[in-house]
């Protein structure tokens, strides 16, 4: 929800798009790459699961797979975003 009302105001100052978010969380629970696999780097490096698994960043990273996650209005913009909380500049969700 938070991440929707800042989109919302600044559709330009993110290069990725809600749907990679998801995309994110629902592979951070599914286990079908290793990339969130075990408690930490030395966990992951005792059980191998490079060797035996694919990084999640890899198979992004893919040039058939990136675009499907990239905001096609992005803007690179050095300065920092400023949200309003003003109740008039929040989007309704329901």
């Amino acid at each position: 929800l938070f991440f929707f009302q800042i989109y919302q105001q600044f559709p330009f100052s993110f290069e990725f798009t809600e749907k990679f978010l998801i995309m994110l969380a629902d592979h951070s629970y599914s286990s079908n790459f290793g990339t969130f696999l075990c408690d930490s780097d030395y966990e992951r490096n005792i059980m191998n699961v490079q060797k035996h698994t694919v990084s999640l960043w890899s198979y992004i990273n893919q040039p058939d797979v990136l675009p499907n996650y990239l905001n096609c209005l992005y803007d690179p913009n050095a300065k920092v975003i400023w949200p309003s909380v003003a109740p008039i500049s929040l989007v309704s969700v329901l």
